[in-house]
């Protein structure tokens, strides 16, 4: 069964802290949250978010909320156990963008507001070392960067006072699976999991075990390059957090930060600004912020739930109404 020592000791915080813990109801994420919740260290909240995509996703919602009362039943009482509906589809015509993105943006701003109304400093996800693997190859299939080699960060900013958090990353999917079948937590399967429409899907049933296939040991070896690639940039991504963090006043970021950096500092300073407003880190919204940054007062940009505003010397950063 899993502990709390085998997850990151980096990725979770002091003891008696408030920790926000995001459940699908899936293995995985109420593994993560047993898990934590049985180590009776933190004041441990679940929160789940019914997007209204499938007819049986409200079987997933009463995963999470039996949990919550099993975990009552054996006195480890949860902070909170929140689930909400959201229509995702709705959303996504909305914004003009695709279910996952959609899923996505929903989920992490309301993560955000959930975990800073609850006094909670990190949201935890179940990301494992399988969604590792994944990720870094879908950055490699896209033609990313030295930064796409790097894959998902143990932590990173969502908003300012509220960390994400992956605590099972250097974990395996099985070892999740394992904690769920032994304490019997009856979760449910996603059955859009198994849908090859979706690219995460054809790179974890397809793409990656062909690799595997042909060059045994493919996936460690990725994981390697990638852990060594994290280290690499680590004096820059910490360089360029502190001059961010120096920069950035209330709801603005002074430019004159910006002035002066080598190009890689200064694109990644640009990409600590994204992952501080919770904005996932790709080429093309780096160049769009860089084109934002380089150009005339007056200009207006829209990323997820912000508009970024160029003004003389500063760009203004303000929660877009719609």
């Amino acid at each position: 069964m899993l502990s709390a020592e085998d997850c990151d000791p980096a990725a979770l915080p002091p003891p008696g802290s408030a920790l926000l813990v995001a459940v699908s109801g899936g293995a995985d994420s109420l593994a993560l949250w047993d898990c934590l919740a049985c180590a009776g260290r933190w004041r441990v909240a679940a929160w789940h978010l019914d997007h209204g995509l499938r007819a049986e996703s409200a079987a997933d919602a009463a995963a999470v909320v039996g949990h919550g009362r099993r975990l009552l039943a054996e006195g480890r009482p949860p902070l909170a156990v929140l689930v909400e509906r959201h229509d995702i589809a709705a959303a996504a015509r909305a914004w003009r963008v695709g279910l996952e993105e959609a899923g996505r943006r929903q989920r992490y701003a309301r993560l955000a507001a959930v975990a800073a109304a609850l006094g909670a400093g990190q949201v935890a996800t179940a990301h494992h070392r399988d969604d590792q693997a994944e990720t870094v190859l879908m950055n490699l299939l896209r033609g990313a960067g030295p930064a796409g080699w790097c894959g998902i960060a143990v932590r990173r900013p969502l908003v300012f006072g509220v960390e994400l958090v992956r605590p099972a990353l250097g974990l395996a999917r099985q070892r999740l699976r394992e904690h769920a079948v032994e304490r019997a937590l009856g979760w449910c399967e996603d059955a859009s999991n198994g849908d090859l429409r979706f690219c995460r899907n054809r790179v974890r049933l397809e793409v990656l075990p062909a690799f595997e296939q042909g060059c045994p040991g493919f996936t460690e070896r990725l994981l390697a390059q990638a852990a060594a690639e994290r280290q690499a940039h680590q004096p820059v991504g910490a360089g360029a957090q502190r001059t961010l963090a120096q920069a950035w006043s209330g709801d603005e970021v002074e430019l004159a930060a910006l002035e002066g950096l080598p190009a890689a500092e200064q694109r990644e300073l640009l990409a600590c600004w994204l992952r501080r407003l919770g904005i996932e880190v790709d080429r093309a919204r780096l160049r769009r912020l860089d084109d934002l940054v380089q150009g005339a007062s007056g200009r207006e940009l829209r990323l997820g739930p912000w508009l970024l505003c160029r003004e003389p010397g500063r760009v203004r950063c303000v929660r877009a109404t719609c």
